[in-house]
């Protein structure tokens, strides 16, 4: 037993996975919303990365 649609379906599997695959932009700047209250432990990022960071400087991310 065949499917007609079988010779088809590798083909269409492979434009479904490079379709899926596309670019996403960062915001250059914001507003703070207020959800977070206080912002003063978020310092500037660099770069193009995240445009503000927090690191907890008690943690210990060896273990």
């Amino acid at each position: 037993m065949t499917f007609p649609a079988a010779p088809a379906l590798p083909g269409a599997v492979a434009v479904a996975l490079l379709c899926g695959c596309g670019a996403t932009k960062q915001a250059r700047e914001v507003q703070p919303s207020g959800f977070l209250g206080s912002y003063s432990s978020l310092r500037k990022g660099n770069g193009d990365g995240p445009l503000l960071v927090y690191a907890n400087p008690a943690a210990d991310c060896r273990k």
